[in-house]
């Protein structure tokens, strides 16, 4: 009957596209129950048969197989599927220069992919003047080292500069020259400007990117989706025990009341706290570290190079953070997922903003902390001869001569590049590598299986989503709008990596994952909040 009220409802294969007719038949199969007549409770979805090993995988399949992407294979009298029109136009490294066709995107993927690379694409773009801005800052570093009066007179005078000695069985160090020049490179007068700009730069790109967002929304018919239209949540249904009114659809939806939610609320907030709290007694252990570390140092023939000695210590320090930041990621992804699971949250947005919220918070501590102990903390509180304060018996450790500037800048260079290097490392090697060990074990030859057999042997679509890909971003956001000032070549890593991830993720869903169920959206979600947080916080931080 609906083919009466369609463009082009005269013919079936037309009435809905591919996209609507996994949606529709996904909605079934998460909603039809399962329950034997011996059974009081209601077992509901296809998810439960999965996670009972009745049934080991289900998803749909892509449009074409892996070898139709090739282009000696593909019939010339045939129209090319969606996917391999994805492929040649931005599935690959060699597309890079080209625009996303994010309608073809949202056509194979749904609105809620389509949208993060349309976010990804617009922030890249932004990149290319911060970055320009960056280069000119380290530039004008170089050029005016000989005109800054400080480090002329540090490098050119003949006397040497005795320092007060930087721990208890330190000696007295030489003033270092080589810091200076260093230093220099990333904090001089153009800096500040800089910093002022990426200020200013970080909140009009968001107020830009609004109203890219809603132009998209209301291209894309989704204005409205998620206060009206978006439907409950299959695992909210298993577990409700009661149903309400909807006041704007009027009709009756199941609902779990407030006082079956709040404790499950509260205790998801202890637990999130407590990991919070094991993220800042970590950075102190690393702080302790730095001490020990520099203790030892003075005790050999490297403390009379004061240029290499805190190199070691920031950059074994720096290096030490960072696998700890790994290790606890991983572990609190799971914590995380767990947490939101148990909150029973209606909607699929309710569920993945708060997942986002949590995992958000943890990493921020998690990323961010030891930098902004470094830039606000070390060396303001460690005394004077011969009161100074200790920690552990140990005291405080201090900033070098030159400043915490470049302890700072080390710091943000190991944690930003390094977070890229082994995230692009886990996307693009990873499926790589698991493809040669196929090949190794005499598995590679699947072209003579089923389509679906073969997607089979591809990597399953992430349970989040993309929510990786947007931390990861929103993290690299923090990076160089909160931290600039200490490292103004970030926006250039940042633009060089971001060309990367959008062929390296869209190579990624099209030739190493299995299709996703396509969704709706009308915006980014919680990640706009989480980002107009972050420049404010920018603003201040770079006020300081």
């Amino acid at each position: 009957m609906l083919q009466h009220y369609y463009v082009g409802g005269a013919d079936p294969s037309t009435l809905f596209t591919t996209s609507q007719r996994i949606q529709i038949t996904n909605g079934i199969l998460q909603r039809t129950p399962h329950t034997a007549p011996s059974e009081l409770r209601i077992k509901i979805g296809i998810q439960r048969l999965l996670d009972t090993g009745v049934y080991v995988s289900a998803f749909p399949l892509h449009d074409s197989t892996l070898k139709e992407l090739d282009n000696d294979t593909c019939d010339p009298k045939e129209e090319e599927s969606d996917r391999q029109k994805l492929y040649r136009a931005w599935g690959t490294f060699s597309q890079w220069k080209r625009f996303q066709p994010l309608d073809y995107i949202r056509r194979y993927f749904g609105e809620k992919v389509s949208f993060y690379f349309c976010w990804l694409g617009f922030y890249t773009n932004w990149l290319i003047v911060p970055s320009i801005l960056g280069v000119v800052c380290f530039l004008y570093g170089i050029l005016t080292f000989n005109r800054n009066r400080i480090a002329t007179g540090i490098c050119n005078n003949q006397k040497d500069f005795l320092m007060c000695p930087r721990c208890d069985t330190c000696n007295f160090e030489l003033l270092s020259c080589q810091g200076v020049k260093v230093a220099h490179l990333f904090d001089n007068n153009f800096t500040v400007a800089f910093s002022v700009f990426m200020s200013i730069w970080a909140r009009l790109f968001l107020e830009f990117w609004k109203r890219e967002q809603s132009s998209k929304a209301f291209e894309w018919d989704t204005l409205g989706f998620e206060g009206q239209d978006e439907p409950t949540r299959p695992q909210y249904e298993q577990k409700a025990s009661s149903t309400v009114v909807n006041p704007v659809t009027m009709k009756t939806e199941p609902s779990i009341p407030n006082t079956a939610r709040y404790p499950r609320l509260a205790s998801a907030f202890m637990v999130s706290l407590f990991m919070i709290s094991l993220v800042i007694a970590a950075v102190l252990g690393v702080v302790v570290y730095r001490l020990v570390i520099r203790g030892m140092i003075a005790k050999t023939s490297l403390s009379n190079d004061i240029t290499v000695s805190s190199a070691i210590v920031s950059g074994t320090g720096a290096i030490a953070n960072f696998i700890f930041i790994l290790c606890m990621s991983t572990i609190y992804y799971r914590v995380a997922h767990f947490l939101t699971d148990w909150e029973m949250h209606r909607t699929q947005t309710e569920y993945e903003d708060a997942l986002s919220f949590k995992m958000y918070m943890f990493q921020f501590v998690n990323f961010y902390s030891s930098i902004f102990y470094i830039a606000f903390v070390q060396g303001r509180f460690n005394g004077s001869p011969p009161d100074y304060n200790r920690l552990v018996g140990y005291r405080q450790e201090e900033c070098s001569s030159y400043g915490c500037l470049l302890d700072l800048c080390i710091q943000l260079f190991v944690i930003m590049v390094g977070k890229q290097t082994i995230g692009n490392f886990l996307e693009l090697g990873v499926p790589r590598l698991k493809v040669w060990l196929k090949r190794r074990s005499g598995d590679d030859d699947m072209s003579n299986f089923p389509n679906w057999d073969q997607e089979f042997q591809l990597e399953p679509w992430p349970e989040d989503g993309l929510f990786e890909e947007y931390l990861e971003m929103v993290i690299q956001y923090g990076f160089i709008t909160i931290f600039v000032a200490c490292f103004p070549l970030a926006p250039v890593f940042a633009l060089v990596n971001n060309i990367i991830e959008i062929r390296l993720d869209g190579n990624k869903i099209l030739c190493s994952t299995r299709r996703c169920v396509p969704e709706r959206a009308e915006d980014i979600g919680i990640w706009y909040s989480i980002l107009e947080r972050v420049s404010t916080l920018a603003v201040i931080c770079n006020a300081c």
